[in-house]
C-alpha cells in the first residue's frame, strides 16, 4: 500500500493485530494487514476526500471525515493534470488547470504546479500561475497570487491578497498576507511576515521574527533577522528610510543563517 500520501497522520488502535483491514475511499479500495504494533495507519493518494474504513470488530463501521476542504468536482475551480508532472527534490508536482472562470483566470487556463490539492484552496480567487510551484505543507488561500518562478514550500502560508512573484521564495514558516508582496529574488523564511502592504524585493532576505508592515520595504541586498520590525509609518512617507538595508545588530543572531537549498525543477 502506498505510504506518506496523507499530510495528517491518522491512527486507530486495531482490536486484533494481524487481521485484514480494508480502507475505502470514494474512488479506491486499499487493503493491508497491520504490523506488529497493531496500529492502523490511514493512507491514500489524497487527503481531501471522504474516507470510510472497516474496524476489526467484525461489524462494518463506516467513518467519514474531511481532512481538507472537500468539493464535488462540479464545484471545484481547478484540477490536477496527471500527465503534466515535474519532479522537485524527489517529489512529484502536478500542473493545475482551471475548471471555471474566476478572477483573471479563464476555464482551461494552465497554471503552475502543486503537490496536491491541499496546497491551493478551491475557495476564493487564489491562483498559482506560470512556472510557480507550491508544495510540502505550504498553503495558498483566499485571493493570494503566486506567479513567475515563485516557490512556496515548507510550512509557509500566502493568504488574503498576498503575492509572490518573480523568483521569490517563501519557506519555513514564512507568511505573506494582507496585501504583502515579495518579488525579484527575495526570500522570506523562519517565522518572518510580510503584511499590510509591506514589500520585500531585490535580493533581500528576512528571517527569524522579522515583520514588514504598513508599506515598509526591505530591498537591495538587505538581510534582517531577530525581532526587527520595518514599519513604513515611522518616517511618515510610507518608506522605511534606510532601515531595510541595515544588518541586524543586537536584535539579530550575529551571523547570516544558511538558507535551505531552494529546490529547482
Amino acid at each position: 500500500m502506498p505510504k506518506g500520501f496523507l499530510n495528517t497522520a491518522f491512527r486507530r488502535k486495531a482490536h486484533n493485530a494481524g487481521k485484514r483491514t480494508e480502507i475505502m475511499r470514494s474512488e479506491e479500495l486499499f487493503s493491508r494487514s497491520d504490523g506488529k504494533d497493531g496500529v492502523l495507519r490511514l493512507c491514500g493518494p489524497r487527503s481531501n476526500g471522504l474516507l470510510a474504513f472497516n474496524a476489526h470488530t467484525g461489524n462494518r463501521t463506516v467513518c467519514q471525515m474531511s481532512l481538507a476542504d472537500s468539493f464535488p468536482r462540479g464545484e471545484k475551480k481547478y484540477e490536477l493534470v496527471p500527465d503534466q508532472q515535474v519532479i522537485v527534490a524527489g517529489t512529484t508536482l502536478y500542473r493545475i488547470r482551471a475548471l471555471k472562470n474566476f478572477g483573471d483566470v479563464k476555464a482551461g487556463d494552465l497554471g503552475g504546479c502543486v503537490r496536491s490539492e491541499n496546497n491551493l484552496s478551491q475557495r476564493g480567487d487564489c491562483w498559482i500561475g506560470d512556472d510557480a510551484q507550491v508544495y510540502d505543507e505550504a498553503v495558498v488561500s483566499d485571493d493570494a497570487q503566486i506567479f513567475g518562478r515563485g516557490r512556496v514550500y515548507g510550512h509557509a502560508r500566502v493568504s488574503d491578497k498576498g503575492q509572490v512573484l518573480g523568483n521569490a521564495q517563501i519557506f519555513g514558516n514564512g507568511r505573506v498576507f494582507k496585501n504583502g508582496v515579495v518579488f525579484d529574488n527575495a526570500k522570506v523564511f523562519g517565522a518572518a511576515q510580510v503584511r499590510d502592504n509591506g514589500l520585500v524585493y531585490g535580493d533581500a532576505e528576512i528571517f527569524d521574527n522579522v515583520r514588514v508592515v504598513e508599506r515598509g520595504q526591505v530591498c537591495g541586498d538587505a538581510w534582517l533577522g531577530g525581532r526587527t520590525v520595518i514599519d513604513g509609518r515611522e518616517n511618515g512617507s510610507g518608506f522605511a528610510s534606510d532601515a531595510p538595508r541595515q544588518r541586524p545588530g543586537a536584535g539579530g543572531r550575529g551571523r547570516r543563517p544558511r538558507s535551505p537549498r531552494g529546490p529547482r525543477p
